[in-house]
């Protein structure tokens, strides 16, 4: 059943127009979809009660608008909706008229489901390497923290090749740049020489990524150039790092100028990006949260952030470089971002057996949204000092 409901809002002087579907749960049938961070509740069933309202929580940072059941069930839209299960009922609301909420049935599986949404509203676009998605991706953070020297950085790919540690993907984290956050220059005291950097972890075999924020610090380029063409979320709301603007990846002026500081990084000889707090790390109040930022108003195209900074930057890459496979890691996705082949984790999670148990059915649940790409961090990201079962827990989670 689909109908239209005018709602007025007391935080807005005026009338929202929702698109509400409902249907009965089939006998026997479940559902998934949502949230990555809601995996371990799925599959929704009959007798489950569950709500999300993917507009304002995406469970930390990974959410898509597509349910999947297994009963070859699908509902899509392209923007975020609010779905309630609730009596052996699933409602899906969507809260602006050019929001269309798409429904279907194809086939009698989840993965009759699964397939016809991936061919129909995000199909793929080619194929990475196989060698980064079986092989490690390694974290200089682990060794070097902020300081990511070049002597360091290549003792680490070296020692890795030496024992025998396959040749995956070499991640070079946040600390390689000047400050602040956003000049995009490479921090000479602690790598001179940044191409003779990238030869040598390829010389160990292995693939090199950069670790790029959509945060700009105030007094660099970048940040003057985006401040001039409108292109910067409200000041002093970037949680990390201070005295710094989000980048407004919604505006094709914003993301050309993003895209134009970084080719100076690609230049040196990188494989790929590593695209961080790409949610993004933003903190609003519940009034700046309708104000328009480009489509929409933060509110209603938030959960699209990471999907326009993303994909612009896979497909920028595709263009400088199209004899190359572009390979992407970030801790966000969103609907559509299935096409550029990104590779996701679940975040900066704590080490705990809990964590460790969610991971399983969390992985399972987004790889049916249509990103199978999907890891966490080995033991977790977050460590208590002296905790005697992690050793335990790490080779738990390999």
């Amino acid at each position: 059943m689909r109908v239209w409901a005018g709602i007025v809002t007391a935080a807005l002087p005026v009338v929202l127009f929702a698109e509400v579907v409902q249907f009965t749960v089939l006998p026997g049938e479940y559902w998934w979809g949502g949230t990555v961070g809601g995996g371990w509740q799925m599959p929704l069933g009959a007798g489950s009660a569950y709500v999300k309202d993917l507009r304002v929580e995406a469970d930390g940072n990974q959410a898509a608008p597509l349910l999947l059941s297994t009963k070859g069930r699908w509902v899509w839209c392209e923007r975020p909706f609010v779905f309630e299960f609730v009596a052996g009922r699933l409602s899906v609301e969507a809260d602006r008229q050019d929001a269309k909420v798409e429904t279907g049935r194809t086939g009698e599986t989840l993965r009759s489901a699964y397939l016809h949404c991936s061919k129909t509203y995000f199909p793929p676009q080619g194929t990475p390497k196989l060698e980064w998605f079986r092989n490690p991706i390694i974290n200089t953070w682990a060794s070097l923290s902020y300081m990511q020297k070049q002597e360091d950085i290549l003792e680490l790919a070296r020692g890795f090749k030496e024992i025998g540690v396959p040749p995956g993907v070499f991640m070079i984290d946040h600390g390689w740049h000047e400050l602040p956050m956003g000049t995009w220059d490479f921090n000479l005291r602690f790598i001179p020489d940044p191409k003779g950097m990238a030869d040598a972890v390829h010389a160990a075999h292995a693939h090199v990524i950069l670790s790029v924020w959509p945060s700009v610090g105030e007094k660099t380029k970048p940040y003057a150039e985006l401040e001039r063409a409108g292109g910067l979320f409200l000041p002093g709301r970037s949680s990390m790092p201070r005295a710094s603007r989000i980048h407004n990846a919604y505006l094709p002026e914003a993301r050309e100028i993003y895209w134009r500081h970084m080719t100076r990084l690609w230049a040196i000889g990188l494989d790929g990006w590593w695209l961080d707090t790409t949610e993004p790390e933003y903190r609003m109040t519940e009034r700046e949260m309708d104000v328009p930022i480009g489509p929409g108003t933060f509110r209603e195209v938030r959960g699209a952030y990471p999907r326009m900074t993303v994909g612009s930057v896979a497909e920028r890459t595709r263009k400088v470089s199209p004899d190359r496979r572009v390979f992407i890691l970030t801790r966000s996705a969103s609907a559509g971002q299935q096409a550029t082949g990104a590779h996701y984790w679940s975040g900066d999670t704590k080490s705990t057996w809990e964590t460790l148990k969610a991971q399983v059915p969390a992985a399972l649940g987004y790889s049916l949204s249509g990103d199978p790409n999907w890891n966490c961090d080995l033991g977790g990201f977050i460590a208590k000092k002296g905790d005697a079962g992690f050793a335990e827990r790490y080779v738990r989670f390999l």
